[in-house]
């Protein structure tokens, strides 16, 4: 009859090969209001919108990979303010690290260079649209700050200069 027959390795589930992206985002102020753009139809994630930024080359800052993708998307050379925040999630077959920076405007003027939709939309109006999960985090940790206030200075709202007036605060 034979030896026992092991079962146990037939029945264990092949090893998912994940993917690590970075991936560094900027949320550009301007007028009380942060740019958006829409996703190619046709593409991953097709239709939703996102804000500007991208995937970061082998061995490449956030910072650096940041003012590279955007001047790619949206024809702008960006200062970056500050750092925002750090976010991490996992897909199916990926595990992203999300660098999010405060942006403004340093040179030129904001223009679709992938053909994609764009627009500069409040916090509200941000709330409303249909995003990539890992976008959607940006807004709820945009709406969870009390004072976020776009486009407003520290004087304006009687904080003064030690004041938090949120990530759209403009910065002198």
């Amino acid at each position: 009859m034979g030896g026992k027959t092991d079962y146990s390795k037939r029945f264990l589930p092949t090893p998912v090969r994940r993917t690590k992206v970075n991936v560094a985002i900027g949320l550009l102020r301007k007028d009380g209001k942060v740019l958006v753009a829409r996703r190619h139809a046709d593409g991953h994630q097709g239709g939703l919108w996102e804000f500007p930024g991208g995937k970061l080359h082998l061995n490449e800052s956030p910072e650096v990979g940041l003012i590279r993708e955007i001047q790619e998307e949206v024809g702008v050379t960006v200062k970056i303010d500050d750092f925002y925040m750090l976010s991490r999630y996992s897909d199916d077959s990926h595990d992203v690290t999300l660098n999010v920076f405060l942006c403004s405007i340093k040179s030129g003027v904001v223009k679709s260079m992938e053909g994609q939709a764009i627009d500069w939309m409040t916090l509200e109006q941000l709330d409303q649209l249909a995003m990539p999960q890992a976008n959607r985090m940006i807004v709820e940790r945009l709406k969870l700050e009390t004072t976020v206030r776009l486009g407003v200075t520290d004087e304006e709202i009687g904080l003064g200069r030690a004041g938090h007036t949120g990530p759209f605060a403009i910065r002198k």
